[in-house]
């Protein structure tokens, strides 16, 4: 077995580490003041001697300089995004200032190459407020070039030079438009970054709910009916014939319940990838909601009340384990969060509409999660509900050509269940 080599990469000067790290637009701004200062120096030795403006520019370049050490140290301390984009605001107003300054000391000097101040304010513009930004600083910049040269012109008599009045306008047009619109690339790229990454966050949290779930909701029923088949087993011969029905019903109870639980889970991987399906039939909604009941524990059923048409049967067209798994949730989200009584009502609605409800006297949806409560996990609770069942349940309903809808009406909160009816209702005997 050989031992791999670690690649080697050159080693990288300490200047070209601090280029790395250091912010492009902080390093602009520190190489257009260097260029400023060389700049400055140079015209003041060409003439040989010190000028107002050269002295005046200087002080600026002092003036600028502190200010920027200053704002770099409470960028650095600010809190959050919010305070650090406050302190670019500033350094824009700042940068905005020494460009007035420099132009109006230094339009009229030929060897000046004040300019590039323009090239400056265009891209420090487009990094702060995209294309809009990089637009709004050229105009500036030009304006304010234009009117320099116009005032020499005009009130001075300096002679027009026609290459150099343009040249920097058209310069920094380009550097605009490019800037501008690679800046707004950026904020598109940056914003799917942030979706992406709130996409990642929020599947990292369904994760985490899904494995307290399934510590707390299926531990709980295959607890029970391990126990019930472990008395089964020891214990037949001295259990009634009445405790071995009891038990059995119990352990088939749980287990139902687990696979219904589990049956959530399945349809949430399915509904992920696109693979939920579900098989029309004729069903009978009276006898699917009879059987519900008698399924649900005896403290649960006692608060539950059926209401219906006595004289006739509302059948719908819908897949018949599919829609008791809705009914079931329902019901179970009614018992959990909402209050005795819970009322079930069936009725044809006419126009080929089967209705279902499952109404309750609690005290209703939360009002922050009105608008997401058919989203998974948005409705979970520390009572171990996974904030499946809405969720589930409208999706099925949907995937039966039905919906699923809420209304809080009259101090009771209604989830109504509206499915393809099948046919004409039966008259049923007397």
């Amino acid at each position: 077995m050989t031992e791999q080599v670690p690649e080697r990469r050159p080693a990288q000067s300490s200047l070209v580490q601090l280029l790395r790290a250091a912010d492009p637009l902080w390093l602009t701004r520190w190489m257009v003041l260097l260029v400023l200062l060389a700049d400055s120096l140079r015209y003041g030795i060409l003439r040989g001697i010190a000028p107002a403006q050269v002295l005046l520019g200087l002080g600026v370049i002092a003036v600028v300089v502190a200010a920027n050490l200053a704002l770099r140290v409470a960028e650095r301390r600010a809190a959050g995004e919010a305070g650090r984009r406050r302190v670019a605001h500033i350094a824009l107003l700042i940068d905005l200032a020494l460009v007035t300054a420099f132009v109006a000391l230094y339009t009229f000097e030929p060897a000046s190459g004040h300019h590039l101040l323009l090239y400056l304010l265009v891209v420090e513009g487009a990094t702060l407020f995209g294309l809009v930004g990089a637009v709004g600083a050229w105009v500036y910049g030009s304006v304010l070039w234009s009117a320099s040269w116009g005032y020499a012109i005009a009130a001075l008599g300096v002679p027009l030079d026609g290459p150099r009045l343009t040249h920097p306008l058209i310069g920094t047009a380009a550097v605009a438009l490019a800037t501008g619109l690679l800046a707004e690339r950026v904020r598109r790229q940056q914003r799917l970054l942030a979706e992406a990454l709130d996409a990642r966050d929020q599947e990292l949290e369904w994760r985490r709910s899904l494995i307290d779930m399934l510590a707390h909701d299926l531990r709980a029923p295959m607890a029970t009916a391990a126990s019930s088949a472990e008395l089964l087993s020891t214990q037949a011969g001295e259990l009634t014939p009445q405790q071995v029905v009891a038990l059995s019903d119990a352990s088939r109870r749980q287990i139902r319940r687990a696979l219904r639980l589990l049956d959530d889970l399945l349809d949430l991987g399915r509904a992920g990838a696109g693979a939920l399906e579900v098989e029309q039939e004729v069903v009978a909604l009276d006898a699917l909601v009879e059987e519900i009941i008698e399924e649900l524990p005896d403290r649960f059923a006692a608060d539950v009340a059926f209401f219906r048409d006595a004289h006739h049967r509302v059948l719908a067209a819908a897949d018949r384990s599919r829609l008791s798994q809705v009914l079931w949730n329902l019901l179970t989200n009614a018992h959990k969060h909402g209050g005795p009584p819970i009322e079930i009502h069936l009725r044809d609605a006419g126009g080929g509409v089967a209705e279902l409800e499952v109404r309750d006297r609690g005290p209703g949806v939360d009002a922050q999660v009105l608008d997401t409560m058919y989203e998974p996990f948005t409705t979970a609770g520390p009572d171990g509900s996974t904030g499946l069942g809405l969720w589930i349940s409208q999706l099925l309903a949907r995937a039966m050509d039905g919906d699923l809808t809420h209304r809080r009406e009259d101090g009771w909160t209604r989830f109504i269940v509206r499915l393809p009816a099948a046919g004409q209702p039966d008259v049923a005997p007397a």
